[in-house]
């Protein structure tokens, strides 16, 4: 306290800096040089700032020799007490925090011992002292007018402007704020453990891509190389669509990953900052920094999540392989079973609906164009599918009217699609291509009108996937089922439409 005061009294009471150049007056009180000068120079007579006596006209301004050497020594004192880093004012140890009361820094045992001592109000060290100082009463801030919305003096609430207005300690409201502070510490305690499981899924699932990529890559391989020098062009195209799979999931992971520990970094950022403002006995600092913190960790709380990694798209790479290979489909399919493939030839048992009992020789084209027919026409596949992968092509026409798809019953197709047992790919009356399953629609938009459809079906992980075939192939739409029954192949036209069913 006693520093403090001499703190004070080296103060000059025109500019409340500490003197620079001080001069006295007549009348015993001291100013800054410069601080008088300019006094006189906006009144018209002399007078004291301090007890407004009156001056003589020619007044030689004094320098005052001894409070000069006084500052000068303080100067030094202080110049030295800065190269140790901010020195405690009772010792030659360093500070850690600043007695807004005091206005002396304080060393880590200095501290402690005022703390037990004093209910004094502790902040950093390069806080400036007169932003904590009513400007008025040169008091400091320790309530706050709720009225007027701004800190305050207890001279301000007693006999100052805000008198009579509803006040409240600056520590109570700073109690009220620091649970605030609390509850969002929480929330985003919360948020970044979430995080964490995000992270530890999404590099579970990128460790899982390349696992699975690298099972397929060695299908693959074996598979081009059975089929020798010939196929070399094949194996090439097919092995640069699963690494390009592979390097955009990958990397798409990789970038995932990467946003998640940079919010990750954010959140510890905003929760050791919230923990430091609620271990803060300023209430001052908690009421400056606690709207921005308050901002920030709002806005880490609500953000998006939408952070997905897309799966390996396995059908897509088998139907490139396998359409490039139809023109080695003698040889294909025991190639395929020798690498694991179970595949079918469904051209071969593709019958008409009307005569699937009869031993009769396979239709490879369905059609009703230029015959007088009195209903739509309907085939099925003789055999069914009851493991494995299955991969066939159709050729189609413009008109509307056909679906291709699979289903449980070996009858009753002209629903195909409308009922919970099957699932199709059509072209509706209405010109729009469809998905269709259990009566359910869903419309699928391409860019050209599809010539030729592959269909993919995996009856284990029940999937049933169609593609656009043309200069490159496109995935038009997938569904997902848990095949319970073994599976026909149906084709089903009208209207005039026709299916080819491609050897």
């Amino acid at each position: 306290m006693a520093a403090a005061a001499i703190q004070q009294e080296l103060k000059c009471s025109v500019c409340f800096n500490t003197y620079s150049d001080p001069t006295t007056l007549p009348c015993g009180h001291t100013f800054c040089k410069q601080c008088i000068q300019k006094t006189f120079q906006n009144s018209c007579q002399r007078c004291c700032p301090e007890c407004r006596g009156r001056l003589p006209p020619n007044l030689e301004l004094q320098r005052n020799t001894k409070m000069c050497s006084i500052l000068e020594h303080l100067t030094s004192t202080k110049t030295k007490s800065e190269g140790l880093k901010n020195g405690c004012a009772y010792c030659e140890g360093l500070a850690e925090k600043l007695c807004l009361d005091c206005e002396s820094p304080l060393c880590k045992e200095h501290l402690k011992k005022h703390r037990d001592s004093t209910q004094h109000i502790f902040t950093d060290l390069n806080t400036p002292l007169q932003s904590r100082k009513c400007p008025v009463h040169q008091e400091l801030f320790k309530f706050f007018c709720t009225e007027d919305k701004t800190t305050i003096c207890a001279s301000c609430g007693l006999v100052g402007g805000h008198k009579l207005h509803a006040i409240e300690k600056i520590s109570d409201l700073s109690n009220k704020e620091k649970s605030v502070l609390k509850v969002l510490e929480e929330k985003l305690t919360r948020k970044k453990t979430e995080t964490e499981r995000m992270v530890a899924l999404v590099r579970s699932h990128k460790e899982n891509i390349v696992a699975r990529t690298e099972g397929l890559r060695n299908l693959v391989t074996g598979l081009i190389g059975d089929m020798k020098k010939e196929l070399e062009a094949v194996e090439h195209q097919t092995l640069c669509k699963i690494t390009t799979q592979e390097e955009e999931i990958v990397d798409q992971a990789f970038l995932v990953i990467k946003i998640l520990e940079r919010q990750m970094s954010e959140l510890n950022i905003q929760i050791k900052e919230i923990q430091n403002l609620c271990n803060s006995t300023d209430p001052l600092t908690i009421l400056e920094r606690k709207s921005s913190n308050v901002e920030k960790a709002n806005a880490l709380i609500i953000a998006e999540d939408n952070l997905s990694v897309r799966e390996l798209d396995i059908g897509m790479i088998l139907v490139s392989l396998q359409s490039t290979l139809r023109t080695f489909t003698k040889i294909l399919p025991s190639l395929l079973n020798k690498r694991g493939f179970t595949t079918q030839d469904v051209t071969s048992q593709l019958l008409p609906i009307n005569q699937i009992t009869k031993n009769i020789p396979p239709h490879s084209v369905l059609t009703l164009e230029g015959q007088n027919l009195d209903g739509p026409q309907t085939a099925v596949c003789a055999s069914t599918l009851s493991s494995g992968q299955h991969y066939w092509e159709v050729e189609i026409s413009d008109e509307p009217g056909w679906a291709v798809g699979v289903s449980y019953h070996k009858e009753r197709y002209e629903g195909l699609g409308y009922d919970p047992d099957s699932w199709c790919f059509q072209l509706a009356d209405d010109m729009q291509y469809k998905a269709v399953h259990d009566s359910q629609e869903v419309t699928v938009g391409t860019d050209a009108p599809v010539k030729v459809l592959a269909v993919y079906v995996d009856y284990e992980s029940g999937n049933v996937s169609f593609y656009q075939l043309s200069d490159s192939i496109k995935h038009l739409c997938s569904m997902h089922a848990k095949f319970s029954h073994p599976l026909h192949v149906v084709t089903h036209v009208q209207h005039g439409g026709w299916i080819r069913i491609k050897k």
